[in-house]
């Protein structure tokens, strides 16, 4: 087995992959900037038209709203969770930043919380001399 080869042929298919990847993401940044060109276009006309939707030969354009949600102040959202018991509004989850951080300065895990850990093979490319 030859170890040099394998990390050489390993390290060619990485650069190509990443050439590849990074082409991709071009190209399809250029797509969503001019999908998203046309979508405030047919946004503007169906204001225009005073239209919700519009089906054409090509398709059905059609007006959507979308909702997100975010915390603009834990120190009145908590008290409310607990006070109404609405936990279900919570994600539960440990920042694994954070618990790492703990994990190394107490070696030790806060409690309830588990620790996975696996095993990969990294790959460097040699230094040019």
């Amino acid at each position: 087995m030859d170890l040099e080869n394998l990390v050489e042929q390993y390290i060619e298919l990485r650069d190509k992959k990443s050439a590849v990847q990074a082409r991709a993401k071009e190209l399809v940044a250029k797509l969503d900037a001019e999908m998203t060109e046309l979508e405030g276009t047919i946004l503007q006309a169906f204001g225009e038209l005073g239209i919700e939707s519009a089906r054409t030969k090509a398709g059905t354009a059609y007006k959507a709203e979308k909702r997100s949600t975010s915390v603009a102040g834990w120190d009145d959202f908590l008290p409310w969770v607990q006070a109404t018991d609405n936990w279900h509004m919570l994600t539960r989850a440990a920042n694994k930043t954070a618990v790492l951080e703990y994990l190394d300065e107490h070696e030790e895990l806060p409690p309830g919380i588990n620790l996975y850990r696996t095993v990969e093979i990294n790959i460097n490319r040699a230094t040019k001399r």
